[in-house]
């Protein structure tokens, strides 16, 4: 409600909205997001510019240190918590981020950006309960609003973010 992707009242519409917000970021991510840029995500991150000259077919150099920057920063993020050591965790922040600056060049990607998306990251699962890893998640809490299983997070995740960003 307090970052405007729901209106509070007329709770009819909200699955409508949150299946339109889900497809406009699906559509964010076919346009910046190739298979080149997510291997290099995959990839443990590659500090060093001198090694770009091993990526310059296929990324160009904005994108090789925006991918960069962003890596260092995700292999960061709240290392405290095991949701955050997991690959695939890393892998959809680092996406989130890259879209959002790719789609926000105003802003682009500065440091600290990964841990206020983090934080919206591990708010999506606190209603969760974690059972053998990541990827095989129980709904224990039936009052979550938007993120109904893993398939969408990286979908809730864009929103929400970009929605407090762009506040």
């Amino acid at each position: 409600f307090f970052l405007g992707i729901i209106p509070f009242k007329n709770p009819t519409n909200w699955k409508k909205i949150i299946s339109q917000e889900r497809e406009k970021y699906s559509n964010l991510r076919t346009k910046y997001i190739n298979k080149n840029v997510e291997d290099f995500i995959e990839l443990k991150r590659v500090n060093d510019s001198t090694k770009y000259d091993s990526y310059k077919e296929i990324l160009t150099k904005e994108e090789f240190d925006l991918l960069n920057l962003i890596k260092v920063d995700t292999d960061r993020t709240y290392q405290e918590n095991d949701i955050f050591l997991l690959d695939i965790v890393k892998k959809k922040l680092a996406t989130v981020l890259y879209i959002y600056a790719k789609e926000n060049p105003k802003y682009g990607y500065k440091q600290g950006m990964n841990d206020i998306c983090g934080v919206f990251l591990y708010v999506l699962y606190k209603d969760y309960y974690l059972k053998n890893g990541f990827e095989k998640d129980e709904i224990t809490s039936l009052y979550s609003v938007i993120h109904s299983n893993n398939v969408y997070l990286e979908y809730d995740l864009y929103l929400a973010f970009s929605k407090f960003m762009n506040r």
